[in-house]
């Protein structure tokens, strides 16, 4: 395995170990507020948060999804986009996301609904919550 590859795999162990917590109802932080709060980011990763806060204004991608869309849209490398969206990813509401993305679906079936959300890369948790959204007041 090479210095990346392990690299990126402790990162994920870490924000994973670290979890943003049980619920994820915050609002998205803005980019400026990003950008200041995460001085460790390079130029580059700065350019990739704001990139994704331009795609996850579109809604309904889970993280994983949002990582490989910068990945290919940008060409941007794994390690690149991984710290960038790990950077904001506590602050952003994935559960929100997974609703917005089983809207495009166009069906009504909850279970195909759950499947088609982890099949884009949504947690199980995620995936649950995008198939049956809690109604808002």
């Amino acid at each position: 395995m090479n210095r990346t590859a392990i690299a990126l795999t402790v990162s994920a162990l870490l924000l994973s170990a670290t979890a943003c917590g049980a619920s994820n109802d915050v609002s998205p932080t803005p980019v400026e507020s990003v950008a200041t709060s995460a001085p460790d980011l390079t130029d580059k990763q700065i350019h990739i948060v704001e990139d994704a806060e331009k795609v996850l204004a579109s809604g309904g991608f889970s993280e994983e999804g949002l990582k490989q869309y910068i990945i290919d849209d940008e060409g941007y490398s794994m390690e690149d986009v991984t710290a960038a969206v790990n950077s904001i990813a506590c602050d952003l509401d994935w559960n929100r996301e997974a609703t917005e993305k089983a809207e495009t679906y166009g069906i009504e079936d909850k279970s195909e609904i759950k499947k088609r959300l982890l099949a884009d890369g949504f947690t199980e948790e995620q995936a649950e919550y995008g198939a049956n959204p809690v109604p808002q007041n």
